[in-house]
């Protein structure tokens, strides 16, 4: 029993010191390739629907997303089928908006089930495979899509698009990537917790279970139906656990799983900067670029409303005999300016 302790609190303090340091290098990664991945997403749903290519969802703006809805993967219909995919793909284009401006991607909001419910979303377009002659019919109806604006009399749009369409498949690797890593430490957090609520406990006889697992393991999912229902049933992962504290090799899987928290400093990789890689990088500030054009005439038509309603409001006799002084005196302009200051709210820079 005290070994039991003793691993346990081994194992917690393990996992806060990885936890450290996957917020500090994984997590900020997968912030930046969501952002960067809904940034392409974004321009090519935005060029299809300015070229008709697509039709636009009536209830986007009005549509509330509150967590991670992956959409339909049906056959699309005979009829109609342009109109289904628009809405199929402006949902999908909702859920990367949805990840990037609203869900914050952080361990604490991270568990087993939202991992899965991001690589399914991942997969729904197999941006990594992405071809005419894909066995997946919204891969496939999407890039025949993107294929025919090869053929339209606008070559820079075609390479800015085919541009966006490569950078997502090297994007959803990237991100593959760092969700396994996040997910080998959810999954002990995953147990660690079990251990707490329930296991830690329940009078377990090393003994018995070692005769009857499947009696054991029969409580434990009952007690986790009371107790963890919300987590997720992840029989395997529960069967880990019982084999690390109550196995016959429990001591030797016990220090396998600390050495796998253990956080391994990264080795530092000169970067190379081929023309392949800058080209990408410049395709991809291009393409935020095209994007900040609405947002700015927006913005704009507010300021200027709102300095009109200032500038003609009711002033004191004070105020309006400050203004006369500054006009006679002043020799600068009469322009208001208005210095702005904008917090990116992924960084935090001002």
């Amino acid at each position: 029993m005290e070994d039991r302790i003793e691993y346990f609190n081994k194992l917690v303090s393990a996992l806060e010191t990885k936890a450290e340091a996957l917020e500090r290098t994984n997590i900020h990664k997968l912030r930046e390739l969501f952002l960067e991945f809904e940034s392409s997403i974004s321009t090519i749903y935005k060029f299809l629907i300015d070229k008709g290519m697509m039709q636009k969802d009536p209830y986007r703006h009005d549509r509330t997303i509150t967590e991670i809805n992956v959409p339909s993967s049906e056959m699309l219909p005979e009829t109609d089928t342009q109109q289904e995919l628009s809405l199929r793909f402006s949902h999908y284009t909702s859920q990367w908006d949805f990840l990037v401006k609203i869900f914050h991607i952080s361990l604490t909001n991270l568990n087993l089930k939202k991992v899965q419910q991001i690589m399914d979303l991942l997969a729904y377009i197999r941006w990594t495979d992405f071809s005419t002659t894909s066995s997946y019919q919204i891969t496939r109806e999407i890039a025949g899509i993107l294929a025919r604006i090869s053929q339209m009399n606008d070559p820079m749009a075609g390479k800015i698009i085919a541009s966006s369409a490569s950078n997502l498949g090297r994007i959803t690797n990237s991100i593959k990537t760092e969700l396994k890593t996040i997910t080998e430490f959810l999954r002990e957090r995953y147990k660690a917790e079990i251990r707490e609520k329930i296991t830690s406990r329940m009078k377990i006889d090393t003994g018995q279970y070692r005769r009857k697992p499947g009696s054991i393991m029969d409580n434990v999912k009952f007690e986790f139906s009371h107790k963890m229902k919300e987590a997720g049933w992840y029989k395997e992962l529960v069967h880990e656990l019982l084999e690390e504290d109550y196995g016959v090799a429990a001591e030797k899987l016990q220090q396998s799983t600390l050495d796998k928290l253990k956080s391994s400093k990264p080795s530092k990789r000169k970067k190379s900067n081929t023309g392949a890689e800058s080209k990408a990088s410049l395709m991809n500030v291009l393409n935020k670029m095209a994007r900040t054009g609405e947002p700015i005439r927006s913005s704009l038509l507010k300021m200027n409303e709102n300095s009109r309603v200032v500038h003609e409001r009711k002033r004191s006799f004070s105020e309006r005999l400050s203004e006369i002084f500054s006009s006679l005196f002043s020799k600068s302009d009469k322009h208001i300016i208005y210095n702005i200051t904008i917090k990116d709210q992924n960084s935090g820079s001002h």
